[in-house]
């Protein structure tokens, strides 16, 4: 299937459409004329030199800015461009989550928006799921699955519909991830994969994708971890290139006790090589020193120092704190080795 064949929305869906935004179009027409990384930049810079009045043109435009990871110029519209104020206010909370400053919006207050523009609901219900998310309680898509599935159903415009379902089906991978679910959530990532996504996105789904075969298949783990490694290592993408290296790699080989060769800067996980090759005084004596342990430093803290008790703790942490059943896994782990 051609580029521009791949934004158009299945026959069912293009009956809710009434409205193509500019964006789209000219999406369209740079796809069926360039390759697709001068398509996306050609249109990148349509989007910043525009100035689009009617509400539609401008959730596409932003959409695409967001979703292929033109952050800068995504902030640039919002800064400079006159914006409907529910549109300029929902994509502020977007870009602050970029730069992890969501904390900043209280649960609450998110929850007492409301926007009337269908393609500005559906947004904010994927936000109220972030927000869940952000604070690692990962139940939070549960009371919205209906409502984000509903709000889907009402956009009206095939670009920020394209986008929209790549949120959700995002969102239902961590969720099924999250609760345990690992074939739905394989199901959904490999659907995401195969989908035109930026390289942030990309990277991301395979570095997640890669820890759902954490505890089931060392070889699969460790192939999807090194994939997106090298995608990060080829984008520059220097979070990335640490969390995969420094934290899951290790992560992944000191589970299956695969530790040869490997090493960490990052102390925790370094602890958690010692406990694979049986180093538990050195393991203790790394961990002991840490406040406010998370419940992953509480696991391992209780394995090196023999504490089935506080392993069991750290399970109950992962499930009651965050409710995370995949990870709760691990203290169930290591609760047997002891």
């Amino acid at each position: 299937m051609s580029n521009d064949q791949v934004l158009k929305p299945r026959a069912i869906k293009s009956l809710q459409m009434n409205y193509q935004s500019k964006v789209y179009l000219y999406y369209l027409a740079m796809l069926r004329e360039f390759p697709k990384d001068l398509a996306l930049e050609r249109t990148s810079h349509f989007c910043t030199e525009m100035s689009f009045e009617i509400v539609e043109d401008q959730v596409a435009c932003l959409e695409f800015l967001y979703m292929n990871n033109y952050l800068a110029e995504m902030k640039q519209v919002i800064q400079d461009s006159v914006l409907d104020g529910e549109v300029k206010l929902i994509y502020e909370i977007v870009l602050n989550r970029m730069d992890e400053q969501l904390s900043e919006h209280p649960l609450l207050w998110l929850k007492s928006l409301h926007f009337s523009h269908p393609s500005l609901h559906c947004l904010h219900q994927f936000i109220m799921v972030y927000r869940y998310f952000d604070i690692k309680r990962y139940g939070g898509l549960d009371p919205y699955i209906e409502n984000c599935d509903q709000a889907l159903q009402q956009v009206n415009e095939p670009l920020a519909l394209y986008f929209f379902e790549q949120r959700y089906h995002e969102l239902l991978f961590n969720h099924y991830w999250k609760t345990d679910n690992t074939l739905l959530a394989r199901r959904y990532a490999y659907k995401l994969i195969n989908k035109e996504l930026s390289q942030r996105k990309m990277i991301m789904i395979q570095h997640h994708l890669a820890l759902t075969y954490a505890f089931e298949n060392y070889h699969l783990a460790l192939d999807h971890s090194y994939k997106a490694l090298d995608n990060a290592e080829k984008s520059g993408l220097t979070h990335h290139i640490v969390s995969i290296k420094h934290r899951t790699i290790p992560f992944i080989s000191a589970l299956h006790k695969r530790t040869e060769n490997v090493s960490t800067p990052d102390l925790v996980e370094t602890a958690h090589l010692a406990i694979a090759n049986d180093e538990y005084e050195e393991a203790a004596r790394m961990l002991g020193s840490l406040r406010n342990r998370t419940p992953f430093q509480d696991c391992y803290y209780g394995v090196a120092i023999r504490d089935k008790q506080l392993v069991e703790q750290a399970r109950s942490r992962f499930l009651k704190e965050n409710g995370d059943h995949f990870f709760a896994k691990l203290p169930s782990l290591y609760a047997n080795r002891i």
